[in-house]
């Protein structure tokens, strides 16, 4: 009975190591997503850091009752291991050295501090070691990516989101407020068409495909209802070629930046919901202490003072 309440907070603590690795594996399909303003990639980041944050904290509540290397080391380890299931071989080492780095040192610590309080206070004992671990966890995964964009060996393309939105400020002047125009949309002759249809190295070059030019040679009525979408795909294709032009002299820095950006925002997200730590942790032992699981004594001790 006295094992089992010890252990009562690792198989929480595994569990939530698990569902953040899930919450981590859009990341690892499809990098566009650390640029992307959708409200889907908001929930990812939040659930992701609560699954962190979380974990953190349940490994230092199970740490604290445990208190015994013995006890703590299987866990450990269980917890190390759990990326092998989860992450691209490619990242797997680097995510389960760091956590087993940021593991092992939150633990010594943790069990020191836990040696040499003089009042037992949850806050105080708990919530830095958990937020320590938090950051441990954010680097692992960091590094993971960083390693698995690398050896993708693929071309960055430029998110079509984040075109979308840099063209929602861009300045557009129309003469009719239903059928906005864009005055440097080229006017272009069914000559002109068809002759840059027989070019289509130069198409390329523009990013310009041969549909976009058909739908140039639409009748007048059917051109001015498409006017809009028309001139916002051609502008879009044509600045996502140029970024794409832009960034290829610097493709082998991507991989490092976008890991960075990762890090930055998953760190913000974490440590904004930290504040939660506050409440969570003396909760947490109150209702063990409410329930019995835990009990607190009082000690006086006997302190020695100068007097002159």
């Amino acid at each position: 009975m006295k094992l089992a309440k010890k252990l009562l907070f690792a198989p929480l603590f595994l569990a939530l190591t698990a569902f953040s690795l899930t919450q981590l594996s859009p990341f690892f399909t499809d990098s566009s997503l650390i640029f992307s303003l959708d409200f889907s990639t908001l929930g990812y980041f939040i659930t992701l850091s609560l699954g962190i944050l979380l974990a953190s904290l349940f490994f230092c509540l199970f740490v604290s009752l445990a208190a015994d290397w013995t006890i703590i080391a299987p866990v450990i380890i269980l917890g190390t291991l759990i990326p092998i299931a989860f992450l691209p071989q490619t990242a797997w080492f680097a995510v389960c050295a760091i956590t087993l780095l940021g593991l092992t040192l939150t633990t010594s610590l943790q069990l020191q501090t836990l040696k040499n309080y003089l009042n037992f206070s949850p806050n105080a004992l708990i919530s830095p070691h958990a937020r320590s671990l938090s950051k441990f966890l954010v680097i692992a995964l960091s590094a993971g990516l960083f390693l698995q964009f690398t050896s993708a060996h693929q071309t960055f393309q430029v998110p079509d989101s984040l075109i979308d939105t840099a063209l929602k400020f861009a300045p557009i002047s129309s003469t009719d407020t239903q059928t906005p125009t864009i005055p440097s949309l080229p006017q272009l002759s069914p000559d002109q068409i068809s002759l840059l249809k027989q070019n289509p190295a130069l198409l390329k070059q523009y990013g310009v495909s041969p549909e976009m030019l058909d739908q140039l040679t639409n009748p007048k009525t059917t051109a001015q209802s498409s006017a809009p979408t028309t001139s916002n795909n051609l502008i879009k294709t044509a600045v996502k070629s140029q970024l794409q032009t832009m960034l290829k002299p610097y493709q082998s820095f991507i991989p490092g930046i976008l890991a960075l950006l990762f890090f930055v925002s998953l760190t913000s997200f974490v440590s904004l919901l930290g504040i939660l730590l506050h409440f969570l942790i003396p909760l947490s032992f109150w209702l063990m202490e409410k329930t019995g699981f835990v009990t607190f004594t009082t000690e006086q001790r006997t302190v020695k003072k100068l007097v002159v």
